[in-house]
């Protein structure tokens, strides 16, 4: 999943508006780079351009989010927090960097806007902060739901097929639902279109933190072997298994600390 998003020119005028707050200050970015030579871009091949970010604080960079202004192109977004990619994205250590995906800062000038440490203290843009907690509040809510489907499918009360539909329902529900924010639904719908993908094999898998250690959950064929039961059933416990683990890191962490 790529986390470069393009907004349409009408949601960056809109997101224009709102902005107005400075780099985060615990943060240094260097300029954004290419692979490719100016002389060897071409319009079928114009390179990728990565930005190095560093952490100067005195805790843990534990989420971020970076704007890259594109005029009337529209806004390129990026997104970083372990809590939401779970599983793939890691928390910066003080003193340490990290690459991101970045744009051309000739065309689309920008900058990380909004940061969340371990300590509990953010900074920038208080808006695009409220974003990260809200996404994660849509996923820790679509996880319980996910899990009394997950239940329903190890209990062979329902199918693979059937329990991808009802994700693909729930994803679709998400999309209207406007009793929620917009970082809420997109939270829950990503969530739901994951494991609807992931149910397409019985071979899918949702990748944890935990898998790299000696307490990682057990395979679905250990699973199916020790119950005696279908590849289906299995890959439904050990991914029921995991959203707990998910649901779990994410309590606590779902809105701002209050200030001690």
């Amino acid at each position: 999943m790529s986390r470069l998003l393009i907004l349409a020119s009408v949601a960056a005028s809109w997101m224009l508006l709102v902005k107005g707050y400075a780099q985060a200050p615990s943060i240094r970015e260097h300029l954004p780079s290419n692979l490719l030579s100016a002389d060897a871009r071409t319009a079928s091949n114009s390179g990728v351009w990565k930005e190095v970010i560093e952490n100067h604080g005195s805790s843990a960079l534990v989420a971020f989010h970076a704007t890259f202004h594109c005029g009337t192109k529209g806004n390129i977004l990026y997104n970083h927090d372990p809590l939401f990619f779970y599983g793939r994205d890691k928390v910066i250590s003080p003193e340490g960097s990290f690459e991101i995906e970045a744009a051309d800062p000739s065309e689309c000038p920008g900058c990380i806007d909004a940061a969340i440490f371990s300590d509990g203290h953010t900074e920038g843009d208080p808006f695009e902060v409220d974003a990260i907690f809200q996404r994660r509040r849509g996923t820790y809510e679509a996880i319980a739901s996910a899990l009394t489907l997950l239940d329903d499918m190890a209990a062979n009360k329902r199918t693979a097929l059937q329990v991808q539909s009802s994700f693909s329902d729930l994803e679709a529900s998400a999309y209207k639902d406007r009793t929620l924010n917009g970082p809420e639904r997109v939270g829950m719908r990503i969530l739901f279109e994951r494991l609807r993908l992931t149910l397409k094999t019985n071979q899918g898998v949702v990748i944890t933190p935990s898998d790299k250690t000696v307490g990682r959950q057990p395979t679905y064929n250990e699973i199916a072997a020790k119950q005696n039961i279908s590849m289906e059933q299995a890959q439904a416990i050990v991914i029921a298994k995991k959203l707990q683990e998910w649901r779990a890191d994410l309590e606590g962490s779902l809105s701002l600390a209050p200030p001690k």
